[in-house]
């Protein structure tokens, strides 16, 4: 599946495997609770930051590390866009 595909129906799948809201389906709901959102936002943040350091340390990330940093990345940016 392409990057930025939705596998459930236009809805963006939350860490918890829930369904969010999307512009074309705004009534959708998430049932992700500020503590689960919180931890997935920490458990993210940690994978992003031992990436950050092993460039830094001059590993190259492989296809496999590089697509679980956007997972990473949709991941924290669908919880932002939950808080609004």
């Amino acid at each position: 599946m392409p990057f930025g595909a939705t596998p459930s129906g236009g809805h963006m799948p939350t860490p918890g495997g829930r369904i969010t809201p999307t512009p074309d389906k705004p009534n959708a709901h998430c049932g992700i609770t500020a503590r689960e959102a919180l931890r997935a936002l920490a458990f993210e943040a940690q994978l992003v930051a031992v990436a950050a350091e092993n460039i830094a340390r001059g590993l190259i990330l492989g296809d496999g590390d590089r697509a679980r940093l956007l997972v990473s990345w949709a991941r924290i940016t669908t919880i932002v866009a939950e808080v609004g």
